[in-house]
C-alpha cells in the first residue's frame, strides 16, 4: 500500500480542498493522523476545524463535494489510505460556548 510518510503534506492537500469548497473564511486548520477504519485496516483521520459559524456552511453537498476531492487528490498524490474526515466548529473544538 501506498503512502504519504509526511502527515504536513496530507494537511496541505485537505486545507486546500476544503478551503477551495468551503472558503478561506471557513477553515481555521487542517490535522491529521493515522488510524484504522471499522475493519482495522490503515486509514487517515482528518480534522477540519472551521471557523465559529461556519458549520451552517457546511451542507450536504459540500461536504460530500469535499470527500469526494479530497480522496481524489489524495490519490492522485499516491495515498491510498481511505481519509475519515470530522469536522469540528473551532469553538467547540477548545471547549468555548
Amino acid at each position: 500500500m501506498e503512502t504519504i510518510e509526511d502527515m504536513r503534506r496530507i494537511d496541505a492537500i485537505a486545507s486546500e480542498v476544503a478551503t477551495a469548497n468551503l472558503g478561506s473564511q471557513s477553515i481555521q486548520s487542517v490535522q491529521s493522523s493515522q488510524t484504522l477504519d471499522s475493519r482495522g485496516r490503515d486509514a487517515l483521520q482528518i480534522v477540519i476545524t472551521l471557523t465559529p459559524g461556519s458549520s451552517l456552511n457546511v451542507t450536504g453537498k459540500s461536504a460530500s463535494t469535499t470527500i469526494f476531492e479530497l480522496n481524489k487528490k489524495l490519490q492522485e498524490a499516491g495515498e491510498e489510505r481511505f481519509p475519515i474526515v470530522r469536522w469540528v466548529e473551532w469553538s467547540t473544538a477548545h471547549g468555548k460556548p
